[in-house]
């Protein structure tokens, strides 16, 4: 019994005793560092537009409408003699032939104008800056005959513009002695001019 002692003592002290493995290896971290967040994408740039959605410009906005005609009555008096207006419906029915006719009484712009071209410094209404032709007539104010009887004081001046000019393609001033024709085809031959010049006859 105390042979098998002693050999066990000897072959525990031969061999030793056994050591505990050794732990994982921990790679250190730094206290307090945040794992980095992924980048945010970048937003997409606008696309360019293109040309077919490009807003007008202002120019092109107030380009003069092929087809069209502006009729302007400036009257020097309070209003027309019944021979005046036939005259004037006549002649406008002739100008409108085949376009697209605005007729009407003259604003005080439009009035300045008539003022401004015979001093050679006309400035363009701005509600002409869409018509392709403008006709203009000026009528003088009507005379007081001794018998009471009122007549056409005549056509004082006509005017034909292609904005954006500001300069009349077309001027006859008349003087007070001219009349308006009642009829078309006796209008006075200026008045001829003007319907052609109006449906592009003269350039």
């Amino acid at each position: 019994m105390r042979n098998e002692l002693w050999t066990a003592l000897l072959l525990v002290a031969a061999c030793g005793p056994s050591e505990p493995p050794e732990p994982a290896p921990v790679e250190p971290t730094e206290v307090g560092e945040a794992p980095e967040a992924p980048e945010a994408p970048e937003p997409d740039e606008p696309a360019p537009e293109s040309a077919g959605t490009a807003p007008a410009s202002a120019d092109e906005a107030t380009r003069p409408t092929p087809g069209t005609l502006r009729f302007v009555v400036v009257t020097d008096g309070p209003e027309l003699l019944g021979s005046e207006a036939r005259g004037l419906d006549a002649i406008a029915a002739g100008l409108g032939e085949g376009r697209e006719l605005t007729r009407e009484t003259a604003t005080s712009d439009e009035r300045a104008w008539v003022d401004a071209v015979r001093r050679g410094e006309p400035e363009l209404p701005t509600t002409w800056a869409t018509s392709e032709t403008v006709v203009v007539f000026h009528v003088g104010a009507p005379r007081e005959l001794r018998s009471g009887r009122r007549v056409t004081g005549g056509v004082r001046g006509t005017y034909v513009v292609r904005p954006p000019a500001r300069e009349p393609l077309l001027q006859e001033v008349g003087g007070e002695t001219e009349r308006m024709q009642v009829d078309a085809e006796h209008t006075l031959p200026w008045i001829g001019a003007v319907i052609a010049a109006a449906r592009g006859d003269e350039r």
